[in-house]
């Protein structure tokens, strides 16, 4: 999913950008990132009203920052180089709206991909099909248990576990302390079933009024657009012919090499 999120930015490759960790709360380790998640899913509304793009091949650089590049291979000043004008030049401003639900499954979830995506419906439902500024009491229905039914259940089970070991002390035999065992297993898949799926909603125009409804924000787009893409050229393709430019390739592949993990600029 992060190579289809680079596309979109008109990056090439898989290592996340940090657009993508934004939207999925990662940290920007990608490789622990890859290793902790199972599932990856997103569903939402986008509006675009207008683009603001350059043409990329009347596209210059100042001379002032062709100079600075330097001509050996210096990590340091590379480095410095890097972290004031960065890797990518923006071409390309995408303006309007967009209003989309996230869902993040760690490994130690014990839903199914069947079950996220009848989850992430179920959001969709309940947050895009508002309209006219009603949902139907049905579907909210739905989507309150959805929510809430296994925490009211957890708190059920464990109360009864209370009950038990309070009220029937002489049933502690071995029957006794399987069934215990049984039931605290079944709360701990309770528990991992929904604790580890992180649900992120993200709503973006120009006031991030996070309480308005569907319909109420979608009038609102078009009075207060904001960026909702953007698009990159590398500033590698900028610096042909140019003394240091393919030093300064180098110095960013090694930052995004795949064993590299998540590596600093002052590791170079």
């Amino acid at each position: 999913m992060s190579e289809q999120f680079n596309q979109e930015l008109s990056l090439t490759g898989k290592i996340p950008s940090g657009h993508f960790n934004s939207m999925f709360k990662f940290s920007g380790n990608w490789q622990k990132d890859v290793s902790d998640t199972k599932t990856l899913a997103f569903e939402g509304m986008f509006i675009s009203l207008y683009t603001i793009a350059l043409e990329k091949s009347h596209i210059l650089l100042c001379d002032h920052l062709k100079q600075v590049i330097p001509s050996s291979w210096e990590p340091a000043l590379f480095a410095r180089f890097i972290e004031r004008f960065g890797t990518h030049v923006t071409v390309g401003v995408y303006m309007g709206g967009k209003d989309v639900i996230y869902i993040k499954q760690s490994y130690a979830s014990s839903l199914q991909p069947v079950d996220v995506q009848k989850r992430l419906e179920t959001m969709a439902d309940k947050r895009f099909l508002d309209v006219d500024g009603h949902v139907d009491s049905l579907l909210n229905i739905i989507h309150s248990m959805t929510r809430y039914s296994f925490i009211l259940v957890c708190l059920l089970i464990s109360l009864l576990i209370v009950i038990f070991t309070v009220c029937f002390d002489y049933m502690y035999d071995i029957g006794g302390q399987m069934l215990v065992h049984q039931v605290l297993i079944l709360l701990r898949r309770c528990l991992n079933a929904n604790v580890n799926l992180v649900c992120i909603c993200k709503r973006r125009y120009g006031s991030d009024h996070r309480n308005l409804k569907h319909s109420e924000w979608l009038h609102n787009v078009q009075l207060e657009p904001d960026v909702i893409k953007m698009s990159f050229i590398p500033i590698t393709l900028l610096l042909n012919g140019v003394p240091g430019s393919g030093y300064l390739c180098h110095a960013i592949i090694s930052i995004y090499a795949i064993d590299a993990g998540k590596r600093l600029v002052t590791d170079l």
